[in-house]
């Protein structure tokens, strides 16, 4: 498990938000699952930001 990182994850940031920072739980995306999603600091990716704080794990992971 790991907490998305601005930097590495900027395809997901975007993702967030063209999707009003609502991601479906258990949302599968370059092969990891995310499954937590709520408001906390913003995240701020060099050209959007937004208010989201998610958790991701491998699918492979059991």
């Amino acid at each position: 498990m790991r907490k998305i990182n601005p930097d590495r994850d900027e395809i997901f940031i975007d993702i967030l938000l063209k999707t009003a920072n609502k991601i479906p739980l258990g949302m599968i995306y370059n092969d990891l699952i995310f499954f937590k999603i709520k408001t906390t600091e913003p995240i701020f990716n060099g050209k959007h930001s937004c208010q989201v704080d998610a958790y991701a794990f491998p699918r492979n992971n059991k």
